[in-house]
């Protein structure tokens, strides 16, 4: 067995990653940290019982003068989002269902 390369990570070192490490610079598509990271602020934000509170704060920032900009950004963040889901040639990757196998 060939030793591993010291930038060489494997998939469980990537799922164990610490922010800023080359084992979280590239995860590639469906990163697992970014999953987690997502996952823990919303348990996080659910168990701080401000949801009802963060949500009224949403809909009045899109009911002021900053809601033009925010849906915008909104836009541009979807339109990016789809882009990246293309390959080179403009046609869509495939995407596996939840709990498919890789």
């Amino acid at each position: 067995m060939k030793p591993r390369e010291e930038n060489q990570t494997t998939e469980h070192d990537a799922t164990e990653a610490k922010p800023g490490t080359s084992a979280d610079q590239n995860e590639g598509e469906g990163s697992r940290s970014a999953d987690r990271h997502y996952r823990e602020g919303v348990e996080k934000t659910v168990k701080s019982g401000r949801v009802e509170e963060l949500g009224e704060e949403a809909k009045q920032a899109l009911e002021s003068e900053e809601g033009d900009e925010l849906r915008e950004a909104e836009q541009e963040a979807k339109e990016r989002g789809e882009e990246a889901g293309k390959h080179s040639d403009g046609q869509p990757m495939a995407r596996r269902r939840p709990n498919q196998p890789a």
